[in-house]
């Protein structure tokens, strides 16, 4: 019996000490920043008011990137978190968005949902989300354009999935409907002014299959420009 409480007490220790080293200290947690709540928590007081800010993805801040003179020269801010989700997007949407008393939003979002960057999310979910965004700002006063989707018929990154032209497609066209129902939301239509062969990216504007390159983010600039200024 003595030699059994001996053993058990051996492996309470060993498990425990195990639970220990899995569970995060305190300075990795404070490193951690799912939201992305700190990237821009510095800068967001230096944004004049009245402003157009662009929430996104790596497609927006690689946009901001090579062609940051069309932000600037236009009163574009960007907003933009490479990787981001639009649940991501939507936690950190007050503080990024609402807060800076912009007199729009550009949103362009939702193919990192679709690429799984967070696990899995329903389509309909990808859509409440951004449906979410443009409802927030609409009930503080700030203009919306919500963009399509851009074409991507693979993911380098995550080529198990198949289903992307299909669920951006599905997207863009429940957007589409939404914003014309909606005074206040404004639709821009990007998919088919750059998509190629089989519902990807034109060759020529792109180096991935997923994201633009600058001959790209020309036309976009064009569509953009139309419909915000």
């Amino acid at each position: 019996m003595k030699k059994f409480f001996v053993i058990a007490f051996a492996l309470l220790v060993a498990s425990t000490t195990i639970s220990s080293a899995q569970i995060p200290t305190y300075e990795e947690l404070i490193k951690k920043d799912w939201a992305g709540y700190s990237r821009f928590s510095q800068d967001n007081g230096r944004v004049p008011q009245g402003q157009v800010i662009f929430m996104g993805d790596s497609i927006t801040e690689v946009w901001n990137s090579l062609d940051h003179e069309f932000f600037v020269t236009n009163g574009f801010v960007s907003r933009a978190i490479s990787g981001q989700t639009t649940e991501q997007m939507l936690c950190r949407f007050y503080q990024d968005v609402i807060a800076l008393k912009p007199r729009a939003v550009v949103l362009l979002a939702g193919t990192n949902d679709i690429a799984m960057n967070n696990g899995f999310i329903s389509k309909e979910n990808i859509i409440m989300n951004l449906k979410a965004m443009c409802e927030l700002a609409t009930k503080h006063g700030i203009k919306v354009y919500i963009c399509s989707i851009l074409p991507c018929s693979e993911y380098a990154w995550r080529p198990q999935i198949k289903h992307s032209t299909e669920w951006i497609k599905d997207i863009n066209a429940e957007m589409k409907a939404y914003a014309s129902k909606h005074g206040k939301v404004t639709y821009i239509d990007l998919f088919n002014k750059v998509k190629g062969r089989k519902d990807g990216l034109d060759k020529n504007y792109t180096s991935d299959g997923c994201h633009p390159v600058l001959e790209c983010y020309k036309v976009m600039e064009n569509i953009v420009l139309q419909k915000v200024k």
